[in-house]
Order: C-alpha cells, then sequence, then structure tokens
C-alpha cells in the first residue's frame, strides 16, 4: 500500500507539460497538410486526439482529489467510472490508420507518419492516465489485484474501440442514447469479430503498458539506489 501526496504535484505537470507539446507537435503537421492540400479531411484527428486527452485530464484530477480527500470515496468512484469511459478514447486513435490511402495529394509516407505521430501521442496520454490511475488502485489493494484490475481495464476497453470503430458508437452516447447503446454492447458480446479485436487491442495495450510502467519504475530505481 502507498500514499499519494501533493508533493509531486510539479512533476505530474511537466509530464502534461511534455505531452500538450507532442500534441501541438501533431497539430501543426495536420494545419501543414491542410495548407498544402486544402482539404480538411484529416482535422478529425485533432478531435480524437482531444478525446484522447480526456482520461489524462480526468485521472491527474483524480489525484489531486484523493490527495485532498482520501475519505470521499463516492467522488472517488465517480472520477474512476468517467476515467473508464473515455479511456478507450486513447487507443482509439490506431485505428485511423485504415484511413490510408494513396490516392491523396501528398505522399502516402507523410499521412502515415501524421496518423502515427496521433496515434503515438493518443497512446502515451492514455496510458500516462492508467499510470495516474494504478497510483490510486495501489493505495487500496494489493499490487496483484490491481494487475487484475489493469488486465480487465483492457479488455474493456478493446471492446470499447470495437464499439467506436465498427459500430460508430461514442463514449458520451452513455448519457444521449444509453438504450440503443446497452443492446448494442449485450448483443454483440458473442460476435467473433468482436471478441478478436477484443483480445488483440488488450494483448497489445497490456505489453504496451507493462514496457511504459516497468521503465517508469526502472527509472525510480535508478534515482534512489546510493552512490557508490
Amino acid at each position: 500500500m502507498r500514499t499519494i501526496t501533493l508533493i509531486n504535484y510539479n512533476s505530474r505537470l511537466r509530464v502534461l507539460k511534455v505531452l500538450l507539446a507532442m500534441s501541438l507537435a501533431c497539430c501543426v503537421l495536420t494545419v501543414f497538410r491542410v495548407h498544402w492540400t486544402k482539404n480538411f479531411s484529416y482535422l478529425y484527428l485533432i478531435w480524437n486526439l482531444f478525446l484522447a486527452w480526456v482520461p489524462l485530464l480526468i485521472a491527474f484530477q483524480l489525484q489531486q482529489f484523493y490527495a485532498r480527500f482520501p475519505k470521499r470515496y463516492s467522488i472517488i468512484l465517480l472520477f474512476s467510472f468517467m476515467w473508464l469511459l473515455f479511456f478507450p478514447n486513447s487507443p482509439y486513435i490506431i485505428t485511423d490508420l485504415i484511413h490510408l490511402n494513396t490516392g491523396n495529394a501528398v505522399p502516402m509516407w507523410y499521412d502515415a507518419i501524421l496518423i502515427f505521430a496521433f496515434a503515438l501521442a493518443g497512446l502515451i496520454t492514455g496510458f500516462i492516465s492508467l499510470y495516474f490511475i494504478h497510483e490510486v488502485l495501489d493505495c487500496f489493494f494489493h499490487k496483484l489485484v490491481n494487475w487484475g484490475i489493469i488486465s480487465f481495464v483492457f479488455v474493456l476497453s478493446g471492446y470499447g474501440i470495437y464499439l467506436g470503430r465498427v459500430l460508430r458508437w461514442n463514449s458520451w452516447d452513455l448519457f444521449t442514447r444509453p438504450k440503443p447503446l446497452l443492446l448494442d454492447v449485450t448483443g454483440e458480446l458473442d460476435n467473433p469479430q468482436a471478441i478478436f479485436m477484443t483480445m488483440v487491442f488488450s494483448f497489445f495495450m497490456f505489453f504496451s503498458y507493462l514496457i511504459l510502467h516497468s521503465i517508469i519504475h526502472l527509472k525510480d530505481q535508478i534515482a534512489v539506489e546510493p552512490k557508490k
């Protein structure tokens, strides 16, 4: 078990600033493409990246709230639910690679770099938000339980990506169109395509996050090792 304090606020804020700079760089690539082609078709990537930022901002605020009010469990659960609802938007951008084609006015390699940059920014943004959530979970449960929860989150997110890419549902549809969304959610559970897509994205996200988590903890371990 561990506790979260406000001491690390500045270090987390620096991470957000770096991610913001990366996101702005992606936007610059998009604006350059629009200027080059006079075509606005790829502007949707900016919106998708904005949605990828939503879970990060929620997780950041959750940590700050928990550090001040660790016993407000109902608010913590509400933050956690909203984070889980929007988290699939972060890895979802990877699926935008299906829009690559050779019929555009720019070289295909430029569009590949453009979409990959957005996908990478979205994925890192999502994983950092997950790491913030992971830190909160460490304050409540054993680490093995937490990894079980994280794995389940990846399964839910993989299914959420399927719902978004194939069935075209959005996170906010849970509030605006709850009944048809829930019908699709339950009706697609035995769909082979849904199962396959869910499992592939779950494995991909799990091992990608495991690498990030290991790198962060390797850095922490090096930082605390005494100098010889």
